[in-house]
């Protein structure tokens, strides 16, 4: 598992927002922007 340097860890220790990009069955890009939340264990899918 990738880790976050400690540098970046401000990043992810205030509000935060990313952008989610998929693509539409026609090509066109949607983007969403979504609220990051920070877990100790890392970034990614969690039970």
């Amino acid at each position: 598992m990738a880790t976050i340097p400690e540098q970046y860890h401000d990043l992810f220790e205030k509000a935060t927002f990313a952008h989610v990009t998929t693509m539409l069955p026609d090509g066109r890009p949607h983007t969403t922007p979504v609220w990051v939340d920070y877990d100790p264990d890392g970034v990614g899918q969690h039970d």
